[in-house]
């Protein structure tokens, strides 16, 4: 149930992915004056890790942020993997219409200028939280087969490495297997590619998708669409990673 006085987002987290401390802060403190919880990352690619097992309602985003995967990409990714997540895009150099329209082509949902009020920038990002949560709410009031999450249709036997899928068994080798069950302990959520790259294939300090990754993930996903899977729940969020969506 939602409270009577609900905070300024929600009841969603929010995730803050600003390189400057002062601006992110100010930001926190709008967002927490209702009992939010907000989290901060400094970096697209320290966002990722705080993306893994519970995914935020509401992500705001720095688009002068350096590094790969740029704020752009990362936006693309997220909103591909997450299609109900809100996406506010901040900028404190003034940007031109086109790099406006291209935050909002890449995902964004709102696109708020630095400086700004406090109150007014809690309250645009109210808004955007308030379209993200009808997808967000619980699904108890449907029933049993309609609620159920296509990644609880997998079945894991760690013991034997085997793993079926709706009651099909699926035949894999012992790499996809390890990516499978990767990805499914992340259900929902980003797994970045230097991640699978090392603890799958063993390639340390990788953090783009060697060929054998993408030729093991290709093989992978032809086995679960002739398992019956939906042929998009396992998606590539672009220069980020693999995710197994919800």
């Amino acid at each position: 149930m939602l409270s009577q006085h609900p905070s300024p987002v929600g009841e969603g987290r929010i995730l803050v992915i600003d390189s400057d401390a002062e601006y992110a802060e100010m930001m926190c403190t709008a967002l927490r004056r209702d009992a939010s919880e907000v989290s901060v990352a400094n970096s697209v690619r320290t966002a990722v890790g705080h993306l893994r097992g519970s995914v935020p309602g509401v992500v705001i985003i720095d688009y002068g942020l350096e590094g790969s995967p740029t704020p752009l990409e990362f936006a693309d990714a997220l909103r591909r993997v997450q299609p109900e997540i809100g996406i506010v895009f901040t900028s404190e150099a003034r940007l031109s219409v086109v790099d406006v329209l291209a935050c909002f082509r890449a995902g964004g949902d709102e696109y708020i200028e630095k400086p700004f009020h406090p109150t007014e920038f809690a309250a645009r990002v109210s808004a955007v939280a308030r379209r993200a949560c009808p997808s967000l709410i619980s699904l108890s009031d449907e029933s049993e087969d309609d609620a159920r999450d296509p990644a609880s249709w997998f079945q894991f036997d760690e013991g034997r490495h085997v793993v079926s899928y709706d009651g099909r068994a699926l035949d894999l080798t012992a790499t996809e297997f390890q990516l499978l069950a990767e990805l499914h302990r992340s259900v929902g959520s980003i797994v970045p590619y230097a991640d699978l790259n090392g603890r799958v294939l063993g390639v340390e300090n990788e953090r783009e998708p060697a060929g054998s990754l993408k030729s093991h993930i290709s093989s992978l996903r032809q086995k679960l669409r002739v398992a019956g899977a939906d042929p998009d729940i396992l998606r590539t969020a672009r220069s980020v990673g693999y995710a197994l969506a919800p």
